[in-house]
Order: C-alpha cells, then sequence, then structure tokens
C-alpha cells in the first residue's frame, strides 16, 4: 500500500509534546513522531489483545539448572528427561492457549508470544514454564539401575535415594522405603523401586 499524505490538526500542547519527544531522541518530525506514537498504540492496545497465535520458550539446556545442582544423576535419563520436560510443558501452554503454535528449544533465555518479547502474556508463560518445571514429574529414571542400586541396601545400612526417599533392608529379606516420616514395609527390591518412583514422581523410562 503506497503513503498517503494527510494532515493533522496540532494543538500547541500537542506541538510541545513533539518538540520534547524530539529533545529525548524519539525521531525528528511531526511526521515520523506521529507514526511512531501510532505503532506504539496499536502495539498497546490492539496487537496485545489478538489471539495468541504463537508461543516461543528458549532456555540453555544446562544440568544444573535444570535437574539441581546437587542432583544425582545416576539413575537418570537426561536426554529422555529434557524431551519429557518439553512436552509437559507443551501440553500445560497448549491447554492454557488453545490452537497457539508452541516452540520450545534450546539458547539463549528468551520468551516470545506472538513474535513479541513484551506481549503482556510473557509473565504468564513464564509462570506456567516455572510450574511445570518445579514439579519434576518429567525425570525419567532407568528403572533397572534403580532397581540395581536398591539391591545395594543391607540390614543396618540404608541407602537413600533421590531427594526423600530412604530404602531399608529388613531382617527378613523384605524392603521398607521412608519418606518424610512414612513408611512403607514388606516390599520385594521391584516395589521399593516402585514406591520410590512414586515418592519422587518418576516416570519410568519406556524404550
Amino acid at each position: 500500500m503506497k503513503a498517503r499524505q494527510t494532515s493533522v490538526q496540532a494543538t500547541p500542547q500537542t506541538q510541545r509534546q513533539v518538540t520534547a519527544l524530539e529533545a529525548a531522541g524519539f525521531g525528528t518530525g511531526f511526521t515520523n513522531i506521529t507514526r511512531l506514537a501510532i505503532d506504539r498504540m496499536y502495539v498497546m492496545e490492539v496487537a496485545m489483545n489478538e489471539r495468541i497465535e504463537s508461543i516461543l520458550v528458549q532456555s540453555m539446556r544446562d544440568d544444573a539448572g535444570q535437574f539441581g545442582a546437587d542432583a544425582d544423576l545416576t539413575n537418570v535419563d537426561i536426554p529422555a528427561s529434557y524431551a519429557a520436560y518439553d512436552e509437559a510443558l507443551r501440553v500445560a501452554l497448549v491447554t492454557e492457549y488453545p490452537g497457539a503454535d508452541v516452540t520450545i528449544r534450546d539458547g539463549a533465555d528468551r520468551f516470545e508470544v506472538n513474535g513479541m518479547r513484551d506481549h503482556r502474556e510473557i509473565p504468564a508463560v513464564g509462570d506456567i514454564v516455572h510450574e511445570v518445571w518445579e514439579r519434576f514429574d518429567w525425570v525419567v529414571v532407568d528403572a533397572e539401575k534403580l532397581l540395581a542400586l536398591v539391591a545395594t541396601a543391607t540390614v543396618g545400612d540404608p541407602t537413600p535415594i533421590g531427594q526423600t526417599s530412604v530404602v531399608h533392608l529388613n531382617d527378613d529379606g523384605a524392603y521398607s522405603v521412608a519418606d518424610n516420616g512414612e513408611i512403607v514395609s514388606g516390599l520385594d527390591a521391584a516395589g521399593a523401586v516402585r514406591i520410590v518412583m512414586e515418592n519422587e514422581g518418576w516416570m519410568p523410562r519406556t524404550e
């Protein structure tokens, strides 16, 4: 579309405002500043209220940041956990913003909504990202490795696993799993693994 010339009646107050904006570095000339003002008003009043078409969540893949600096990753399937996190986050975002095209990728931290980094929904997107992350139900563990770890428990020498679980081997050869003061007893090794995974909110790895 070709530019169309038009005229605007500038009041003395408007002219003072244009002069002040020029002095502050917001362009030169009444036409340029008017164009900038309309563009900014459009972004704030129209574009911000448009349907959410796209969401970009970009963050650095950092194991310490993702799983916790002190996390024991011995039994964690790290690539599968990242994939599970991405899927959980995608589902959460699409649930909140139906029909949005969600992109989750590795890179310097930034969020975009409808291609804008200052969209009014950016804080809400950030809240969803944090909520999904802190659930930790996307952590995928290798159940076979976990079973081998449970098997290292000996009578009188409990084995801590994860953030809160402790596995005990009892005199009768059965296992008990303690978690924040609650104890489940009479378990075989596979049962102990199942309780640990429930306590920690972990997912089993699937081939």
